[in-house]
Parts: structure tokens; sequence; C-alpha cells
């Protein structure tokens, strides 16, 4: 019962990126800014997902623009960059 009330994962990225608009991110600096306040998804996969839900939201906007990711794991492939829009508190 108590994981109904608590927030989605979506939600708590949401929250984090809350004071960042207009910052341009990937999906890669948002796991790190999550990292950082200790929000974790249950399986790796979700952040797939929430990354998806924000730009449904129309909290991450896609700029056309690619770069490639940092982490190691990562092999350097390329990512989406963002435009973090305006987030409602």
């Amino acid at each position: 019962m108590s994981r109904v009330e608590q927030p989605s994962f979506s939600d708590q990225v949401q929250g984090v990126l809350a004071g960042h608009e207009g910052e341009m991110v990937t999906g890669e600096d948002v796991r790190v800014l999550c990292a950082e306040v200790e929000i974790a998804p249950h399986h790796h996969n979700a952040w797939g997902a929430a990354i998806n839900t924000m730009v449904r939201r129309g909290l991450l906007v896609p700029t056309g623009m690619f770069t490639q990711m940092k982490d190691v794991r990562s092999h350097a492939r390329l990512t989406r960059v963002y435009r973090v829009g305006e987030i409602q508190r």
C-alpha cells in the first residue's frame, strides 16, 4: 500500500528537473541529476519510459541535436539533446 502513496518514478524525475528550465540536457544528464538526490528506478529500463513521459508532457523538448554520451558503459553512442521546458510546481 505504501507504493501507491509514493509519486511515480516519472513524477520524481519531473521534480528533479524543476529549477533547470531552459537548460540543455540529455537523458544521461537527467540520470546523473537523479542519482545526486538518490532517485533511482525499480529497473534500469524505466529511464527510457521516464524520458519519453517527460517529452510527452512537454517538459523535455527535443532540439534536433545529438551528442556523445559520457558514461564509458555507453561506448560514446549518440544521444538526443533536450531543452528543459517550463515545469509546473
